[in-house]
């Protein structure tokens, strides 16, 4: 938009401006909704429980990169004009094989499968691993957090002495 109010003379600018604004909003909009959460949320779903506040303290560092867009932004558009977000664009593209690669899903899966998930995993590559890949919760983890379950249930009951039993049983 910003390269067809130039390309016009300047006659119909304040529609293209118009437009302009407009496509940032919405790329504001979608950019919340996806990746503006990412650098916040995955340092703690995704490192262990003892690596998880450095996992988040490393997030909060790396939120200089939105310093830095800020600031070259207006010098783009001003130097490259509507060029300037090819920059954008090149990095949008870039980073759908860095999470079809590198980013394990984390829909339905507590933070203890994830934690699991990466203390048994070998390699950084995720694609290949249904387990990292699926959207929904692999029937093992099902399977040992029902375990843990009864072992806790289990140790419970041991714990209690005969008259809470009776109680239990009554209620």
């Amino acid at each position: 938009m910003l390269r067809f109010g130039d390309e016009d003379g300047g006659a119909n600018k304040h529609v293209y401006g118009d437009r302009a604004v407009s496509f940032f909003f919405v790329y504001y909009v979608f950019f919340g909704l996806s990746f503006q959460g990412i650098r916040w949320l995955l340092p703690v779903e995704l490192n262990s429980l003892s690596m998880r506040t450095k996992g988040a303290a490393l997030g909060t560092a790396t939120n200089s990169t939105n310093f830095m867009v800020v600031e070259i932004t207006p010098v783009g558009i001003q130097n490259l004009r509507g060029k300037f977000y090819i920059t954008s664009t090149v990095f949008n593209f870039a980073f759908v094989p860095i999470v079809y690669l590198f980013y394990p899903e984390t829909a339905n899966r507590s933070l203890e499968d994830i934690d699991r998930f990466m203390q048994e995993s070998n390699g950084v590559f995720v694609h290949n691993v249904p387990e990292a890949t699926g959207v929904e919760r692999p029937l093992r983890f099902v399977a040992l957090e029902n375990e843990r379950l009864q072992l806790g249930a289990t140790i419970a009951e041991g714990k209690m002495g005969a008259g809470q039993m009776e109680h239990k049983e009554t209620v």
